[in-house]
């Protein structure tokens, strides 16, 4: 056996070890074999964090010693860690940038997705379990054209709650709504099947498209742009006043890119949860985004759970459609986790799952092992997303709760002066990058108050 110990790049630390192995012909050890092997023997931040086992003779000089700058080369690229930044400089401020890992493709979402659907036009692109119906890419394709995608079918009875909260639904025309406790409110639509008078039926809404003649809608999807908006996505309003974050079509693109860091482990190989994703509606905007978009990013087909939070029900989907990743609050895994007939679900398929709001607790990720490989943490929200785990952590760094920072995003942490602090000083986050949000639909004052001329956002 020949071992070669080598830096590679990390983001939070700046390097980590990485362990080259060249197996004798005979020889068999695992990864988790050799880390074991080396705890107790060297100290813990010396325990190789990667370890990969080369095929090929290792590079040596022309003095004939080992090239440990190539071998470290060949390491970063097998990792695809190659074009990360903080290579040489240890952090000494509370400001990081990690670069793109590769450059985006500069198409806007329809662009993306005319090039999926035409790729792979056969191909399931939503699965929408509830009502029992699968679309394919190509009848995605021929459907959308002028109308919409209806990803949340609201049941019947949702309907009878709204005219509750809203009596006005009940006895006013859909034309002149007029909600005296919602007077912003001007449009309601009905997908269920209970008749309401002040709604907007899903067929009516559908049909409106039929209004304009596809040539015009052609026409009109040209002047599109990679800065006009994609979509409103809403906050989940945990203020008591939920915004309507505007982002633009560079959102799916630069998006992409994110992915790409959560697709490989800790020994290279390649983990494909994007092929099967799950989503769960009750998730919001964030879901919306990592869900609903997801095919047009990536070959993903995605699996609309239902229209309502229902954890058996997710289990279900899991196990029928052989779901391999998914994105989830704490709550949802932990309610899954307690199912009484959880162990009647096959969930083997399940690569990846991807949550945030709040710290696992170790308990709940030891029971999160049994059936997912991968649970990980985020940090961001509607407005933009700026770190995550990925598989590659070690398990002290996802019970430590450290984040990678995202690909093309920049991260500061600033006092009341708004100048950068020293690092492991608490203060305000800042990040800025190209996937962060337009504006606050319609809400002027509160655009500048968070994203700054310079592009700047300040979570508070």
């Amino acid at each position: 056996m020949l071992i070669q110990v080598v830096g590679v790049p990390d983001d939070r630390t700046s390097e980590e070890v990485c362990a080259c192995v060249r197996l004798h012909t005979s020889a068999k050890v695992t990864a988790d074999e050799l880390k074991e092997f080396c705890r107790g023997k060297v100290s813990d931040f010396l325990v190789p964090k990667y370890i990969l086992f080369m095929e090929d003779a290792f590079p040596t000089t022309e003095t004939g010693k080992f090239s440990r700058n190539q071998i470290a080369a060949q390491a970063k690229s097998l990792l695809g860690l190659s074009n990360m930044a903080q290579t040489s400089q240890k952090l000494i401020s509370s400001y990081l940038h990690v670069p793109h890992k590769r450059p985006c493709s500069g198409k806007t979402t329809g662009q993306l997705f005319n090039e999926r659907a035409n790729n792979n036009p056969d191909k399931e692109m939503y699965v929408f379990y509830a009502d029992k119906e699968r679309k394919t890419y190509k009848q995605m394709q021929d459907e959308l054209g002028i109308k919409v995608i209806v990803l949340m079918r609201s049941p019947s009875d949702l309907c009878d709650k709204a005219c509750q909260v809203i009596p006005e639904l009940a006895v006013n025309s859909a034309e002149n709504l007029n909600c005296q406790g919602t007077p912003t409110l001007r449009y309601v639509i009905n997908a269920g099947t209970t008749k309401c008078s002040g709604a907007y039926s899903l067929a009516d809404f559908m049909e409106v498209g039929n209004a304009v003649e596809k040539s015009d809608f052609l026409e009109a999807c040209e002047l599109v742009d990679l800065d006009d908006p994609l979509g409103v996505f809403f906050t989940s309003g945990s203020t008591g006043f939920p915004k309507g974050v505007t982002h633009a079509h560079r959102l799916c693109d630069i998006f992409s890119t994110f992915l790409d860091s959560l697709s490989t482990d800790a020994e290279g190989n390649e983990i494909l949860w994007m092929s099967r994703y799950a989503l769960i509606m009750s998730f919001g905007g964030i879901g919306a985004q990592t869900g609903a978009l997801l095919p047009i990013f990536t070959k993903a087909t995605t699996i609309i759970v239902g229209p309502v939070y229902d954890a058996k029900m997710i289990a279900r989907v899991m196990h029928d459609e052989k779901v391999t990743g998914t994105t989830m609050l704490i709550h949802h895994l932990n309610d899954i986790l307690n199912l009484s007939d959880i162990k009647d679900h096959d969930l083997s398929s399940l690569e990846l799952c991807f949550t945030g709001g709040s710290i696992i607790p170790r308990s709940l990720r030891d029971r999160a092992a049994k059936i997912t490989k991968h649970i990980l943490l985020g940090y961001g929200g509607s407005e933009g997303f700026a770190a995550s785990q990925t598989p590659r952590d070690s398990i002290e760094v996802l019970e430590g709760a450290a984040y990678s920072l995202t690909p093309g995003q920049e991260l500061k942490i600033i006092g009341p002066d708004e100048q950068i602090l020293p690092i492991n000083t608490p203060g305000e986050i800042c990040f800025r990058g190209r996937n962060l949000f337009m504006y606050y639909w319609g809400e002027d004052e509160k655009t500048k108050a968070s994203k700054r001329p310079n592009g700047w956002y300040h979570t508070g």
